[in-house]
């Protein structure tokens, strides 16, 4: 779909299971937000699913559901990013400790 990477599908008896695999449990925040959107994405299409994120290394799996307040928290995201894009100029950047290691590094500090 449109804007989506899904790692990997399943069902479950008659559920639809969407994983997502993170190396470490660093950003999980992120990986949470990135699953909720999917999730949502999926719902506004009329496929009812929950999420997964597992970090094999560390053995770790959480599970995720979209519920109204996770549904709340990736719509105020999704709207701050869309203003930040509409922008005229972007927001000064924020180096952090995941800068160095970041796909979007060039953006930012080039």
């Amino acid at each position: 779909m449109e804007g989506m990477k899904i790692d990997l599908i399943r069902r479950e008896g008659g559920h639809v299971v969407v994983g997502e695999v993170k190396r470490s449990s660093k950003g999980l925040k992120a990986a949470l937000m990135q699953v909720a959107f999917y999730l949502k994405s999926l719902r506004d299409k009329g496929v009812f699913a929950s999420g997964e994120i597992m970090v094999p290394k560390e053995r770790k799996r959480m599970q995720v559901s979209l519920t109204e307040e996770l549904e709340r928290e990736l719509v105020e995201a999704m709207n701050t990013m869309e203003i930040i894009a509409n922008d005229e100029r972007p927001p000064a950047p924020l180096k952090t400790q995941f800068c160095r290691k970041c796909a979007f590094f060039e953006f930012c500090f080039s």
